[in-house]
């Protein structure tokens, strides 16, 4: 029997994916779930309470 030398993807691009797919699926568990937290790209924005800006000059 002749031995077969191409056995698929590398050892690390199989970890690779798994990693990943780890990694999102905590993401995806933490957004379901709420324990995230409030995150996105709102959070750092101004709220609606902004005090307008004087400029100098301005009487």
């Amino acid at each position: 029997m002749a031995r077969q030398t191409g056995r698929g993807s590398p050892r690390w691009v199989k970890w690779s994916v798994i990693v990943v797919g780890v990694l999102v699926l905590i993401v995806v568990v933490l957004q379901l779930t709420g324990l995230g937290g409030q995150h996105g790209p709102g959070q750092h924005l101004p709220g609606s309470q902004v005090q307008p800006s004087v400029g100098v000059g301005h009487r």
